[in-house]
């Protein structure tokens, strides 16, 4: 992704979600500037990391941590802008699926997890059919 190795990591903050959501990767847009740039983790998903449950909940952040990295290369990597641009669906989107894959991959070799592979895997995928996306859709067919 070219990017610059002054790039900083985003802040992860624990607190509560909605019942449906593990995570979220938040930051400013038009819409909502007062957003400052975080992963929100919910408080259940701690605790259920904290067990056997461990290699998913950091599969699950490295999703995260790939939508971050999408928004920061629409962004000339500036963490800190007022606002962020975000015109991508990330999801359904080739280059995300790609960095997934390779996060996911980078995962293994430091957990030997299949566990966590397979929870970043299973993210995309449910999220972007949730998205009545496929990915025959993004290429026009």
């Amino acid at each position: 992704m070219n990017a610059p190795l002054s790039v900083l990591w985003p802040r992860i903050e624990i607190e509560p979600l909605p019942k449906t959501v593990r995570m979220a990767f938040v930051f400013p847009t038009e819409a909502a500037p007062w957003q400052e740039t975080r992963i929100v983790i919910s408080p259940r998903t701690v605790d259920r990391a904290a067990g056997p449950d461990r290699p998913a909940g950091i599969g699950e952040l490295a999703h995260e941590v790939v939508h971050y990295i999408l928004v920061l290369s629409e962004n000339v990597w500036d963490a800190e802008a007022d606002v962020l641009r975000n015109d991508r669906l990330h999801h359904c989107d080739h280059e995300f699926m790609r960095l997934s894959r390779k996060v996911s991959y980078f995962i293994w070799e430091v957990y030997h997890s299949n566990d966590a592979v397979r929870s970043v895997h299973r993210m995309v995928n449910l999220a972007c059919w949730r998205d009545c996306h496929t990915i025959a859709d993004d290429r026009g067919r």
